[in-house]
């Protein structure tokens, strides 16, 4: 609070918190992604949900196990 980080961030998270993500990602697992091709979301449930809803189309079956 004190810093001024009291409002909603951006949708797909900070970009501080996503240039983490992809240091962490490179250092940890040998993977190479930028941050603008990482998403941070606010749960397991919501990110399987917009997923989907970008790349199904109508009529499209989905089996959930």
């Amino acid at each position: 609070m004190r810093g001024g980080q009291t409002r909603y961030t951006a949708a797909n998270g900070t970009p501080v918190l996503r240039k983490t993500i992809v240091e962490k990602l490179a250092r940890d697992n040998g993977l190479d992604y930028k941050p603008e091709n990482i998403v941070v979301g606010s749960g397991g449930k919501n990110i399987i949900f917009l997923a989907l809803s970008v790349t199904l189309n109508p009529g499209d079956e989905v089996i959930i196990h």
